[in-house]
């Protein structure tokens, strides 16, 4: 798989050939602006029923999982499993995030990922309500049913919104992803894409959008 590295090198050589010699943009600018557009179509990709590349599905390794309430309720103390740490954020599609695996690290025994009110009301159907459940809320990964309350930690994969975000992740202190050394997430057929709309209108507003990024992630530092 293609580094990140090179997909930027490969861009700056287009705006060279293609813009004017005035137009001024930063690595990370770029980067925005690939994430942008790759997220953009994997989500089309799936609106549209394809199937999901293994290229852009990333592991983030085994996850411990505590004992939490899962309630803000004042006086109600019901506790759940949750993961000890925020995940990075999955890409959302029509229905759903692109969580795609949430269970043993065997990649066989897998929970039922499911939305948070189906959780909920699965517990009251005689069919379901000892099944194992997991839901995104928040930045975590909850888990429900009877035979989740045995588990002390999970393996999760998904497809997530910034690569960049799950080469800071770590749940054990183990990084599952090097973003300078490892493939970038992306399938060969984004790269045209990408390309074609730095060299057309959509460019000015994407370079805007990447500059609000670039601005807003300078102020939190």
């Amino acid at each position: 798989m293609i580094k990140l590295s090179e997909i930027i090198y490969n861009l700056k050589g287009i705006i060279r050939d293609n813009k004017s010699d005035d137009v001024k943009i930063t690595n990370r600018q770029l980067e925005f602006m690939i994430n942008y557009v790759r997220a953009r179509l994997i989500r089309q990709d799936v609106n549209k029923n394809r199937p999901i590349s293994e290229n852009i599905i990333q592991p983030l390794g085994v996850i411990p999982v505590n004992l939490v309430n899962a309630t803000d309720v004042p006086g109600i103390n019901t506790k759940i499993l949750r993961t000890s740490v925020k995940i990075p954020k999955p890409i959302e599609v029509a229905d759903k995030d692109l969580i795609l695996y949430v269970g043993g690290t065997d990649g066989l025994n897998g929970f039922d990922i499911v939305s948070k009110a189906q959780a909920k009301w699965s517990k009251y159907n005689k069919y379901t309500k000892c099944g194992k459940r997991a839901y995104y809320r928040n930045g975590y990964i909850y888990l429900s049913g009877a035979d989740a309350k045995v588990v002390d930690s999970i393996y999760v994969e998904g497809v997530w919104e910034n690569p960049r975000e799950v080469a800071l992740f770590t749940a054990n202190g183990d990084y599952c992803y090097d973003i300078n050394v490892d493939g970038y997430p992306l399938s060969m057929h984004m790269i045209e894409t990408i390309n074609e709309l730095l060299m057309g209108k959509e460019f000015t507003m994407m370079l805007q959008l990447s500059e609000d990024y670039e601005n807003n992630a300078s102020d939190k530092n």
